[in-house]
C-alpha cells in the first residue's frame, strides 16, 4: 500500500514538473519551446521578368515564381530565356540574368550561402556586419564576399569554368588546395579541363547589357538606402516604401507609412496564403510593395485611412509569416491585422527570447504573458478589417480577393477567435503557391540541377520532403511540425546531400575543429603528382621596362580605368600575389558567355625568369609553392 501511494505521488510530481508543450500559437497560456528557433531573416523575390520558375524545399516540382515570395534555405530559382529576377536578403541584393540556376543552401541570421550551377548573377553587398558570411558555391570554386561592393559571377553552361568580376570590394576564391583574392577592377577565370584546374587574373571588362540593367536598378536602391530613416536597412522589403506611399508623423503613434491605395482597400486582402517551412501559413501580397508592411510592424486606422506602424528601429527585425489573428465561422476562415500593442504569438516552435524579438514593436514585453482567450482585439469587430474566405482558398492557393465574402457585423461578432494558425492542413498546391490546374514551371537542365559545387562552409541538412511530412501535418491543426519531429523524419528517410564537396579542410588550430585527414586532389581535380615536378614556368604577363626593379614581376598589372556601376574601392596595400595551381600549356580562356578579353602580349622580348619553390634559389617565391608541402621558413 505504501509503495502504491509512493508511485501515485511520483506520478503527480512528474505531471507538475513536466515541461510545457510547444507554443500553439494561441493565448490559453503561452508555452515556449526549447527547440531551435527559425531564422530571423528571409529573402524576398521582388522582381520578375520573363519565365522565372521556383521550387520550394522538399518538393520535386517547379512552379512559376511569385512576387514577394519569402525565400529561405532549400529554395531554388531558374530564369529561362530572356528572363531576369531579383531578390533581397536584408540590404543585400542578388540579380539573375537568363539561364541562371540558383539554390539557397543556407540562409539564417548571419549566413547566406548560394549554390550556383550555371548562369550569371550580379551581387550588391551594401552592408556587412561582424561575423556575417556570404558565399557563392560554383562547380570549380567557392567564392566568399566579405566586404561591401559590387560583384559579378558567370558560370559556363557546362560548368567547367567560372568568372568572378570585382567592381568594388574583395572576393576570396577557394579551391583545393589554393586560395587567392580578386581585387577591385580585376576578373578571375577558374577553369577545369579533365583533371587539370587552372586560373587566370586579368583586368575587368567594361559593363555589358546585364551590368547596365543592374546599374539602373542599383540607382533606385541607393535612393531607398538614403531615405531609410524610419526603418532599418536590414528590414527585407523596405526599399519600395518611399516609391509607393508617404511617411507621416502621428502624435501618440510615431512615424507611420500610408500606402497609395484605392478606396476600400484593407491589409491582408490582396494576395494569397502559402505554406512555407518552418513558419507555416504565410501571406504573399499582390502589391508590389507588399512585403515589409505584412511581415513586420502593425497596422492602424487613422480615420478611414490605413497606415503601417513600423515600430522602433532595431538592428535585426524578425520575420513573421503574417501579423494577423484568425477567426472561424464553420467552414469559413477569417483574419484581421494586429494593431499596435497587440502581441503576435507564433504557431511554430519558438523560444521566449524569439517571441520577445518578433514583438519588438511592443516596448512592454511583460504583456506577452498576459494574453488570455477572451482578449478583444482592436480590429476584431471592424467589418472593413476582417477578411473571410472558404478554407479551400488555403489548400488551393487561390487569390483571396476573388473569394472574399462580406458578412454583417453581428455575424463577425459570433466568429470564434482561434489565434495565429489557420486550422487547415496544407497541400502541395499550398507549398508551390500554384492555383490548380495551372501549368508547371520550366526546370533547369538536368545536368545543371545535379552538378556538384565546391563549398567552403558545410550547408545544413537536406529538407525533409513534403510528402513525408504531409500525413503528420493533417492532424496538426494548421501548425508546422516541431523541429524534433522533423529531425526524426529526416533520420527515417536517410536524406543525403550529394551535390556539394568541401573545398578546404577546417583549420585544426581553431577551437572545436575535428581532426580530419588532409584533402587530396579528389576535392578539386588537379594534375596527378606521381613524382616530383620541376618548378612551374611563369605564364606570359605584361612585364615592366627592364630598368625597373625586379620585384615588380610579382605584382599584378594595374588595371585600366573601368566604367564600374558602383564606386571602386582602393585595393589593399602591397603586391597582389597569386599562386599558380599547375604548370599550364596555355592560358585558359574566358567563359563563352562572359566578357571576352584581348590576349595580352609581352612588352619585351626578354623572357621572364623562372620562379622556384626552392628556398635556395635566386628566384625563390613562396606563393609558387602549393599549400601542402611548403618549406618551413623562420
Amino acid at each position: 500500500m505504501r509503495f502504491r501511494l509512493l508511485v501515485i505521488v511520483l506520478l503527480v510530481l512528474a505531471s507538475v514538473l513536466a515541461p510545457p508543450p510547444t507554443s500553439s500559437g494561441w493565448s490559453d497560456g503561452i508555452a515556449w519551446a526549447a527547440a531551435q528557433d527559425p531564422p530571423a531573416r528571409v529573402g524576398r523575390l521582388n522582381y520578375l521578368r520573363g519565365s522565372v520558375s521556383f521550387a520550394p524545399p522538399g518538393v520535386n516540382e517547379w512552379a512559376p515564381a511569385i512576387l514577394n515570395y519569402p525565400l529561405t534555405t532549400g529554395d531554388s530559382l531558374w530564369s529561362g530565356e530572356q528572363s531576369r529576377a531579383e531578390f533581397h536578403v536584408a540590404s543585400t541584393v542578388i540579380r539573375m540574368d537568363q539561364y541562371t540556376a540558383l539554390e539557397i543552401l543556407n540562409l539564417d541570421d548571419d549566413t547566406l550561402q548560394l549554390r550556383m550551377s550555371q548562369g550569371t548573377i550580379n551581387v550588391g553587398l551594401h552592408e556587412v556586419v561582424a561575423d556575417e558570411h556570404f558565399e557563392v558555391d560554383t562547380p570549380t570554386a567557392a567564392v566568399s564576399l566579405s566586404q561591401q561592393g559590387a560583384y559579378r559571377l558567370d558560370v559556363s553552361a557546362d560548368g567547367t569554368s567560372v568568372q568572378v568580376t570585382v567592381r568594388s570590394g574583395d572576393a576570396e576564391i577557394t579551391t583545393s588546395p589554393y586560395d587567392f583574392h580578386v581585387y577591385p577592377g580585376q576578373s578571375a577565370v577558374i577553369s577545369r579541363s579533365g583533371t587539370n584546374l587552372s586560373y587566370d587574373i586579368h583586368p575587368a571588362a567594361p559593363a555589358d547589357a546585364f551590368d547596365q540593367w543592374a546599374t539602373a536598378r542599383e540607382r533606385q536602391e541607393q535612393i531607398a538606402l538614403l531615405e531609410a530613416r524610419y526603418v532599418p536597412s536590414t528590414m527585407t522589403g523596405f526599399e519600395d516604401l518611399t516609391q509607393f506611399g508617404m511617411w507621416r508623423a502621428v502624435p501618440g503613434i510615431g512615424p507611420v507609412w500610408i500606402p497609395a491605395v484605392q478606396a476600400g482597400w484593407a491589409p491582408f486582402r490582396f494576395g494569397r496564403w502559402v505554406w512555407v517551412e518552418p513558419w507555416g501559413w504565410t501571406w504573399i501580397a499582390t502589391e508590389p510593395w507588399g512585403f515589409a508592411p505584412f511581415h513586420f510592424g502593425r497596422w492602424v486606422l487613422i480615420g478611414s485611412e490605413w497606415a503601417w506602424v513600423p515600430g522602433p528601429v532595431v538592428v535585426q527585425p524578425v520575420f513573421a509569416p503574417a501579423l494577423v489573428v484568425f477567426v472561424v465561422l464553420g467552414d469559413f476562415i477569417g483574419w484581421f491585422p494586429l494593431a499596435p500593442g497587440e502581441v503576435f504569438i507564433p504557431s511554430f516552435a519558438a523560444s521566449a527570447t524569439f517571441v520577445q524579438r518578433i514583438n519588438a514593436t511592443i516596448t512592454n514585453v511583460t504583456v506577452i504573458n498576459e494574453i488570455r482567450p477572451h482578449h478583444v482585439f482592436v480590429f476584431q469587430q471592424e467589418v472593413g478589417a476582417v477578411t473571410i474566405v472558404h478554407k479551400t482558398v488555403f489548400t488551393d492557393a487561390d487569390p483571396v480577393v476573388r473569394s472574399h465574402i462580406v458578412v454583417a457585423g453581428p455575424i463577425i461578432g459570433r466568429a470564434r477567435v482561434i489565434g495565429t494558425a489557420a486550422p487547415v492542413a496544407p497541400t502541395v498546391h499550398s507549398v508551390l503557391g500554384r492555383v490548380a490546374p495551372a501549368p508547371m514551371g520550366a526546370r533547369p537542365p538536368l545536368e545543371a540541377a545535379q552538378r556538384t559545387v565546391v563549398v567552403r562552409q558545410t550547408p545544413p541538412p537536406v529538407p525533409v520532403p513534403f510528402n513525408v511530412q504531409e500525413k503528420f501535418l493533417t492532424g496538426s491543426l494548421g501548425r508546422p511540425l516541431d523541429p524534433g519531429t522533423v529531425a526524426r523524419l529526416r533520420e527515417q528517410v536517410q536524406l543525403t546531400r550529394l551535390s556539394v564537396k568541401l573545398g578546404t579542410a577546417p583549420d585544426p588550430r581553431q577551437p572545436g575543429a575535428a581532426a580530419q585527414p588532409a584533402l587530396t586532389a579528389q576535392s578539386v581535380p588537379m594534375l596527378p603528382r606521381k613524382k616530383p615536378e620541376p618548378a612551374p614556368t611563369l605564364q606570359p604577363v605584361p612585364t615592366p621596362h627592364p630598368t625597373q626593379p625586379r620585384p615588380a614581376l610579382h605584382q599584378a598589372p594595374a588595371p585600366p580605368p573601368v566604367a564600374a556601376p558602383y564606386p571602386v574601392l582602393p585595393a589593399p596595400p602591397g603586391p597582389a600575389i597569386r599562386p599558380e595551381p599547375t604548370a599550364r600549356q596555355s592560358a585558359p580562356t574566358s567563359p563563352p558567355h562572359g566578357p571576352q578579353m584581348t590576349p595580352v602580349r609581352l612588352a619585351t622580348r626578354t623572357p621572364p625568369p623562372t620562379l622556384s619553390c626552392d628556398p635556395r634559389s635566386k628566384y625563390y617565391d613562396l606563393s609558387r609553392c602549393p599549400k601542402k608541402g611548403r618549406p618551413q621558413t623562420h
